[in-house]
């Protein structure tokens, strides 16, 4: 019997603990910051996420969750401990801190029970000429219920704060970084699936979608 895969991606839009991290630029969501960033809204963000999760898994659960803007591992056992209270038991995370200036970075929640992890890394992005620093490409090697062996990146690519013409540049280089990371798995095993998700922070017509 083939078991379909599903996946779901959704950009959590600033999901930052409470606490100040001297790395990052998260000053605007602590409690004395300009967001008033409390445990209680916090809280309250970690049970809106999990009631839209809780929606999604009827009435069939996804193999896999990709998210954007998640700030630690301390988020992300935080939903999951919510899912865990609201009887939604078979998922784990996956989740590496990145060099992005805001703390900012993606991660996945994956099915245990139908998707085996076989590798995770994440894949540094150093844009060029420049000191900002960005989000890396989450890659994750697993195995499905079918046996197939499934090539999974989770992107957020940089925003257009900086301008249409800068960001566009930086966004097209990501996708260079992200297409020959892709190119050298279907080099070396042609048949095996690749699937990206994520934040382009692009339209469908936009060069860095091209590239990809």
């Amino acid at each position: 019997m083939t078991h379909p895969f599903s996946f779901v991606f959704y950009n959590t839009e600033n999901f930052y603990d409470t606490i100040d991290d001297p790395k990052t630029m998260d000053d605007d969501f602590t409690p004395n910051g300009n967001r008033k960033w409390t445990l209680e809204r916090f809280n309250d963000k970690v049970g809106k996420l999990t009631k839209v999760i809780g929606e999604i898994v009827k009435p069939d659960y996804p193999d896999v969750i990709g998210l954007a803007e998640i700030e630690n591992k301390w988020v992300m056992e935080s939903i999951l401990d919510e899912m865990n209270r609201n009887g939604i038991r078979r998922y784990s995370f996956i989740h590496y801190d990145s060099p992005d200036e805001r703390g900012s970075d993606v991660a996945i929640i994956y099915n245990t029970q139908t998707f085996a992890i076989l590798e995770s890394t994440p894949i540094l992005v150093h844009l060029p000429g420049i000191e900002d620093r960005t989000r890396d490409i989450l890659y994750i090697k697993g195995k499905t219920l079918n046996s197939e062996i499934l090539h999974l990146f989770v992107v957020h690519f940089p925003s257009r704060n900086s301008g249409k013409e800068v960001s566009e540049r930086r966004r097209y280089f990501v996708a260079s970084e992200l297409k020959n990371a892709i190119c050298k798995i279907q080099d070396e095993n042609p048949n095996e699936n690749v699937l990206v998700m994520g934040d382009f922070n692009d339209t469908p017509d936009d060069n860095s979608i091209d590239e990809v």
